[in-house]
C-alpha cells in the first residue's frame, strides 16, 4: 500500500467511526431528557449555544 491507499482508509475509518457516534449520541439524547440538573454547567452552557440553531417550531436546524 502506498500513502494515499493509508489515507483514503484513515478518511474512510473516521467517517465510520462518526457514523456509529452519531448513533450513539442520538441514543444518549434520549437519556439526558429530565437529568440535566446533573450535567456539568460548562456543558450545558455549550448545549444551549449550540441549540440556538434549532428552530422548534420548524423542527429544523437554522441555515
Amino acid at each position: 500500500m502506498n500513502a494515499g491507499d493509508d489515507i483514503r482508509n484513515a478518511i474512510a475509518d473516521a467517517r465510520s467511526q462518526l457514523s456509529a457516534a452519531d448513533s450513539h449520541v442520538r441514543q444518549m439524547a434520549d437519556l439526558l431528557c429530565g437529568r440535566l440538573k446533573h450535567v456539568n454547567h460548562h456543558t450545558l452552557i455549550k448545549l444551549k449555544r449550540e441549540l440556538r440553531d434549532f428552530d422548534a417550531h420548524k423542527k429544523e436546524w437554522k441555515q
